[in-house]
Parts: structure tokens; C-alpha cells; sequence
């Protein structure tokens, strides 16, 4: 009995060493799979835990936060939903367990800078807050500056927001579908100027400026990323996860 007892405690010495090589080295997939071996057998919170990082690191959100909450690990719960976006949810579970560090990084990333610098202030950390400082100095681009470009002249709000090339093919296409649309008019084919008017000329004009809109937004989404990350790196507060990057 004591044989098969050591027996099934190297096993499983042996089974969470590899699990932890896999955890490690990125590999999820595959760390999950030995985790779940490992908590079936012999279930332990730890275990659990580090299930929910795979999960998450899987973007299998739901189930992340179902280990999190059960485990009552709010700190997990909050970065979960700083990944996810959804702020509101964030705030609460910082309200809960009452951590204002944690809710100044969730305003942050919010894009709250005023809320989080004042925040960070408060909590003596005097060297996040005057870092912040500088988001005010970020470049931005103004959407409906962008659209209104676009609205006078088709593909400029698009070069305004930094998308040349884009801003180009819409200024070239509907030059080309304008002047289709007029010359068919003048050659008597009404039918034919209506139809490329209506559907084509008009369509990439309005595309155009939801376009300048869109890159304008995505300008200055960038901007605020590009900032957030450099903060996370510097006081090492960083939540990047690279198998979800595109998620939202």
C-alpha cells in the first residue's frame, strides 16, 4: 500500500513538473490538458488557478472567470475583464475587495486619465500620476474633423487620420465613378448615370467619410495602447495577452 501510495505521488510530482514546463513555455493547450489531469485526480486550488490562466490565455473568458470567482481570486476577475474590455465590471470587483491601486490601473486603461491620475495621487504614487501627465500629449485625430475632410474632398479625412494610401484609392475611385456617372449623362444614358450614381459613386462617397471616421478612432485608439503598454512595461503592471490580442 505504501509502495503504490510513493507510486502515485511521483506520478503526479512527475505530472505537475510538466505541466509547469508547458505553463512556462506558452503552450496552453497543452498545460490545460495536464492541469485538468492533475485537479481530477487530486484537485487542489492551485491547480484551479493556474487552469483559469490557460483559459484566459485561450481566450476561453467564460470559463476563466468561473474558476476565478470560485476561487475568489478578484484580482484575476479584474485583469479578465480589463482584457475583455468590459470596465464596468472591472470597477466593481475593485470596489469589492477594495484595492484603489487596482481600480487607478483599471481607470487607465479605461482611458480615464484625469480619474486615474488624481487616483494615483491619492495613493502616493506620485510617479504613475506624473507619468500620466503626458497622455494629455498624446497626438489625436478629431473624427469629425476627419469625416468633414472626407465630406469636402473624398479620401482626404482618411490621409488626415494617417491612412494615405486608403485615402488615395478613395479619392482615385470615386473620381472614376464621377466621371463615369457624368459622362454617362452626357452621352443620353440617363439610365446608366443613375445606376452609377445610386450605387456606386455614392456608396464610395459615404464609405469614404465612415472610413475617415473609423481611421480617425483608430488613430487614436493606438495612441492610447501604445501609451498603456509603455506604463504596464515600466511598473511592471503589464496584461498583454498575445493569443487574444485581436480579441475585441
Amino acid at each position: 500500500m505504501t509502495i503504490l501510495l510513493l507510486y502515485f505521488v511521483t506520478i503526479l510530482t512527475s505530472s505537475s513538473n510538466f505541466a509547469d514546463s508547458l505553463f512556462e513555455i506558452g503552450d496552453y493547450r497543452n498545460a490545460l490538458i495536464e492541469y485538468e489531469r492533475l485537479d481530477f485526480f487530486s484537485p487542489s486550488n492551485e491547480w484551479k488557478y493556474k487552469k483559469g490562466i490557460c483559459y484566459r490565455e485561450l481566450c476561453r473568458f467564460g470559463e476563466a472567470i468561473y474558476i476565478f470567482k470560485s476561487l475568489n481570486e478578484y484580482r484575476e476577475l479584474v485583469i479578465t475583464y480589463i482584457l475583455l474590455g468590459n470596465y464596468s465590471l472591472a470597477k466593481y470587483e475593485c470596489g469589492r475587495s477594495g484595492d484603489k491601486e487596482l481600480m487607478a490601473w483599471v481607470m487607465l486603461h479605461e482611458g480615464k486619465w484625469d480619474e486615474s491620475f488624481s487616483l494615483f495621487n491619492k495613493l502616493g504614487r506620485l510617479d504613475i500620476s506624473s507619468d500620466i501627465q503626458t497622455a494629455r500629449l498624446l497626438p489625436q485625430k478629431e473624427i469629425k474633423k476627419a469625416q468633414m475632410l472626407s465630406y469636402i474632398l473624398p479620401g482626404l479625412g482618411e490621409m488626415y487620420a494617417g491612412k494615405p494610401l486608403p485615402g488615395f484609392c478613395t479619392l482615385s475611385l470615386n473620381l472614376l465613378f464621377g466621371w463615369l456617372s457624368i459622362k454617362s449623362f452626357m452621352d443620353d444614358r440617363p439610365l446608366d448615370g443613375v445606376l452609377i450614381t445610386v450605387f456606386l459613386w455614392s456608396r464610395f462617397y459615404q464609405g469614404g467619410i465612415e472610413n475617415a471616421g473609423r481611421a480617425a478612432h483608430k488613430f487614436n485608439e493606438e495612441k492610447k495602447i501604445a501609451f498603456i503598454r509603455e506604463i504596464q512595461k515600466k511598473y511592471g503592471f503589464e496584461l498583454e495577452n498575445g493569443n487574444c490580442r485581436n480579441y475585441r
